[in-house]
């Protein structure tokens, strides 16, 4: 091989060396690729010159094992990045077409690396994906309560444009790709043709026409769609009229929205009373329901079709969608920002001047703030340390206003964040009358600008936008929508109002709803159900306290009349506090904290002062996953919770490859030693038990005693008998979805199975989950590929032999629902570790701890107070 070794090849930047498969940048330093990479990246430059279809790639690179788009889009993003290629130009992207390389190599070079390679350009045995090339946030898991999309701006005609007579023509799916291409391929808008339906009798016309009219004017407020004459557009609006002109018959409006295929993708019906302007409003009704930039149909159509679509191929029209929607605002699961955030990196990168961009950027930074959403710790907790991103809220606004033409209600959708984030009341109704200058009939505009009004001290004129909102969309409204509503009555002491309203907004999984029922219910003198919407809460929000509460409100603009009512309704409907309120402009919440350990920073959780309680998680979680655990511990004890390494929100230090049980172990040594708290009372579910037994065996002197919820180790410990080869093998089986998945390169849909097998649901179920256990999980995901990587997974050493010799105290938990594998390994440990407690928590399986926490609670502390 020595003779025939071929010489680096110069690929823009860098040069690829044949010899070492590495790429040789400027500063002589040498970057591989994945193996997955590699093997994109290796058929490419076979193929030089040449369009490489999507569908090619997968055939000829993972030859039959099934992938996603994401798993190629990361490929081709790690081939850039190190190809240093940030202008596209070397491996060019081929608009609905595929890949293309254009680079030249010479054939020597491409025959040599396909012999170093077997033949073969993928392995999925080979896959040790890195985590500085994961995408967090690419799928979308869920539909969101608050979406808020627009488009390009386009320039609107002077004059409306003629309506076609006939929706016989339907539209072309072919001819439907290149419509309403804009300048650049890359910034397409969504544009609706308006057709009536064939069938109308002559003396008809002129009803039908006035609706029509009306509803082009009001379809071309929104600046989201073009109206056009054409058969072909990217959607098809049908409106049918009926009853129009004829006496004692209902006058009805029937409309149809249609996809680029023919797919009905909308229908309603709407009753035009016999009044004046009655056509003008249900021509608004209408628009709203199509075009409306968060409720609108042809926005959530766009928004579904392009959610499992890399962040980098989202056009500008998909990636506003994201933009404008705050999953974390309505209580969901928190994967909406990481993704706008991602995106809109990206379009401002392809067009710095694009000001809806830079207006939705404001509003990114606005949620930051508000959130700690994509932050990492111990920002993500503490607001002081989030405290300039209003400012750069601002600036990015300001910035969206210079560079638009003034007709983009957007732009001051993004300014209205904006100068809420810093509550600069005045300001902010200066931009809400801008925006709503723009288009006085978009609802989710109105609802929004109105309740953001309200809680800055607007009360009445906050409402009144609110109520409008609701007359224009009675179907389609957001539920919280009417939050503004009920807090406007709470603020002046209508609270019997302030409840209905709530009631209207109440949503089951949001955490919001259950904290505005505590703090109005005991002000109707019900206090029992008030002190029910608290644990509610704790149990969707955990560790929330009373501080936390008033902090989050504070930063929405809320007044201290409102603050101090609400933290007397809190209070006794027993919500817990922890830290400092008495100074509502420096309320103290308990916050995140990092500390270096070994060389990595850590994350954790340090509340109450007492008998130290160490809280371990298991795979896939970090320090939150206990903080149901906070409250009852921190109360009378020191409640202490971390993340282990490369787990969490802090950077990785390496690939993934000291992922190991003894890293952990000195990792956990360091950690006790670094806060001076030891000895410990640790507790660990599930994996981490193995770390806690290395501690007990290597430093006896840092644990008091332990408590362990379903030991789990990776050793054959439960392989014996026949019945313990048989659960083995039943439980193994059951990993085979999370296999698939991982092979694919899907590490967000790996963690979804991943969840769905240790908590022993069906399939899907993951969707029903906690949104703080998905975000959670989701969150951890990029720790699969390592977690599972058989060079990182080595042997624990938990043998019946080795846990013998530990003299700890030992409390090993049980749930009473868990699978018989774990079951069977549970009462090994117990049976292994000398004078070792064995006990059954009841009701519940390997998700023990998240779901019956006030039980685990109890078993804690009655463990560690025997050995205090």
């Amino acid at each position: 091989m020595g003779s025939s070794a071929a010489k680096p090849q110069p690929f823009g930047k860098v040069a690829y060396d044949v010899n070492t498969q590495s790429f040789i940048n400027k500063k002589d330093e040498s970057v591989k690729l994945r193996p997955q990479s590699l093997a994109v990246f290796l058929y490419l430059l076979e193929n030089r010159g040449r369009v490489v279809s999507k569908d090619e790639l997968f055939a000829e690179v993972w030859k039959g094992v099934s992938v996603t788009d994401d798993s190629l889009v990361q490929c081709v993003t790690e081939i850039r990045r190190v190809l240093e290629d940030k202008e596209r130009s070397i491996l060019q992207t081929v608009p609905r077409q595929g890949y293309m390389l254009v680079a030249k190599a010479d054939n020597q070079q491409i025959e040599s690396e396909k012999s170093r390679n077997v033949g073969k350009y993928f392995r999925p045995e080979l896959i040790i994906q890195k985590p500085a090339f994961w995408l967090p946030g690419l799928i979308i898991l869920s539909l969101l309560s608050w979406i808020v999309p627009h488009f390009y701006p386009q320039p609107v005609a002077d004059n409306p444009l003629p309506l076609q007579n006939s929706s016989a023509d339907k539209p072309d799916a072919a001819a439907n790709q290149t419509a309403g291409s804009v300048q650049q391929a890359t910034y397409s808008v969504p544009t609706v043709s308006v057709n009536l339906a064939d069938g109308f009798q002559a003396e008809l016309k002129p009803s039908s026409d006035a609706l029509l009219q009306e509803l082009r004017v009001a379809l071309r407020r929104y600046r989201v769609i073009e109206v056009v004459d054409n058969p072909q557009a990217d959607y098809q609006l049908a409106v049918n009229a009926h009853g129009f002109g004829q006496q004692d018959s209902v006058q009805q409006a029937v409309v149809e929205l249609k996809n680029g295929t023919g797919d009905l993708i909308f229908a309603e019906s709407y009753d035009v009373p016999a009044q004046d302007k009655a056509i003008q409003q249900v021509a608004i009704r209408i628009a709203a329901a199509v075009a409306s930039p968060g409720i609108g149909a042809v926005a959530r159509h766009l928004r579904e079709s392009s959610r499992l679509k890399p962040v980098v191929e989202l056009t500008p029209s998909e990636c506003y969608i994201y933009g404008f929607s705050c999953s974390k605002c309505s209580g969901e699961e928190d994967e909406i920002t990481r993704r706008a955030e991602a995106c809109l990196a990206h379009v401002l990168e392809q067009n710095p001047e694009d000001a809806r961009a830079w207006a939705l950027q404001a509003t990114i930074y606005a949620h930051q703030y508000w959130y700690g959403n994509t932050l990492p710790e111990p920002a993500r907790s503490n607001l002081p340390m989030r405290k300039h991103l209003p400012e750069l809220a601002v600036k990015a606004a300001n910035k969206a206003e210079a560079m638009s033409n003034g007709d983009d209600s957007s732009v001051y959708w993004g300014m209205v964040e904006a100068y809420y984030s810093s509550c600069q009341v005045d300001k902010l109704q200066q931009a809400i009358n801008r925006g709503i200058e723009i288009n006085p009939y978009d609802p989710n505009l109105l609802a929004s600008f109105g309740n953001w009004l309200a809680y800055s001290g607007h009360w009445h004129e906050g409402a009144a936008l609110i109520r409008q909102a609701l007359e224009i969309e009675p179907n389609h409204y957001r539920k919280w929508w009417w939050m503004g509503l009920g807090k406007t009555h709470y603020r002046f002491g209508e609270d019997q109002q302030a409840y209905d309203m709530f009631m209207k907004a109440f949503n089951e999984r949001n955490w919001v709803s259950h904290l505005q029922l505590a703090y109005t219910l005991p002000y109707l003198d019900r206090m029992e159900e008030a002190q029910v919407a608290v644990k509610k809460m704790l149990s969707l929000s955990p560790g929330i306290t009373l501080e936390r509460a008033l902090e989050y409100y504070k930063t929405l603009c809320f007044d201290d009349v409102y603050l101090e009512k609400m933290k007397k309704a809190l209070v006794m409907a027993g919500l817990p506090s922890r830290g400092s309120s008495e100074d509502f402009d420096n309320i103290q919440p308990p916050t995140a904290k990092t500390v270096s350990v070994n060389g990595v920073d850590v994350e954790y959780m340090d509340v109450g002062e007492g008998e130290p309680v160490l809280f371990v998680h298991g795979a896939m979680t970090d320090y939150r996953t206990w903080g149901y655990y906070l409250l009852p511990i921190s109360e009378n004890h020191r409640y202490i919770a971390y993340s282990r390494r490369y787990y969490g929100t802090q950077p990785w230090s390496d690939d993934g490859e000291k992922y190991s049980v003894s890293t952990y172990a000195d990792d956990l040594v360091e950690f006790i030693k670094a806060l001076d708290i030891g000895p410990v009372h640790l507790v660990t579910w599930s994996n981490s038990a193995p770390i806690a037994y290395l501690v007990k065996a290597k430093h006896p002197e840092l644990v008091k005693s332990a408590i362990h919820y379903e030991p789990v180790t990776i050793d054959p410990l439960v392989d014996a008998t026949q019945e313990e080869k048989a659960a083995r093998k039943a439980h193994l089986a059951t990993w085979a979805a999370v296999f698939s998945q991982l092979k694919a390169g899907d590490t967000e849909g790996s963690a979804r199975r991943f969840m769905e097998t240790v908590f022993e649901l069906e399939a899907g179920d993951y969707i029903n989950e906690k949104e703080i256990t998905k975000e959670i999980f989701r969150q951890n995901a990029a720790t699969i590929p390592v977690m599972f990587n058989p060079d990182y997974r080595k042997p624990e050493g938990m043998s019946c032999d080795f846990m013998q010799k530990i003299s700890t105290p030992t409390l090993i938990v049980n749930g009473e629902k868990t699978n018989l594998y774990w079951g069977l390994m549970a009462k090994k440990f117990a049976q292994c570790t000398p004078a070792a407690e064995y006990k059954i928590m009841r009701g519940v399986n390997h998700r023990g701890p998240i779901e019956d926490f006030d039980q685990l609670a109890n078993i804690i502390l009655e463990f560690v107070d025997k050995y205090k």
